[in-house]
């Protein structure tokens, strides 16, 4: 039963969320210099090819979840990215906090829609590729 319950859309994208407010930021944020160098931006891509990585064993293994891992892929390294510019902006006053406020309600309101296609897809054994049309 709590099996159920965990969902990679979500970890992955709360994982992702941390990873960028806590590496993206103060690569963004000058305080006299850089405070983390701007290749760390790099990693975004790291983590965007681990997760193609699962989904792809996921899918080769024949498993349960194959689109819950694609929706989590797609959806993890533009989280933090966006999370990150959407801190920044915020620290720096350069947009309206209620503008960002509204674009993040949007953005988790499409990100619970997505996931509640993906796990349509893995119980109705969709094509994988069907998530994304």
């Amino acid at each position: 039963m709590v099996a159920t319950l965990v969902r990679p859309v979500w970890i992955i994208v709360w994982i992702s969320i941390a990873y960028g407010e806590l590496l993206l930021v103060p690569a963004m944020m000058p305080v006299r210099r850089t405070l983390l160098p701007p290749w760390v931006w790099l990693s975004v891509f790291l983590e965007l090819g681990l997760l193609f990585g699962v989904v792809y064993a996921e899918h080769r293994r024949g498993g349960s979840r194959t689109h819950q891992w694609l929706a989590a892929a797609l959806a993890g390294p533009p989280s933090a990215g966006a999370m990150a510019i959407g801190s920044f902006l915020l620290l720096t006053g350069a947009f309206e906090p209620f503008i960002l406020g509204i674009m993040g309600v949007i953005s988790l309101m499409f990100l619970v829609w997505w996931d509640r296609e993906a796990v349509k897809g893995d119980v109705e054994r969709r094509p994988l590729w069907d998530l994304l049309s």
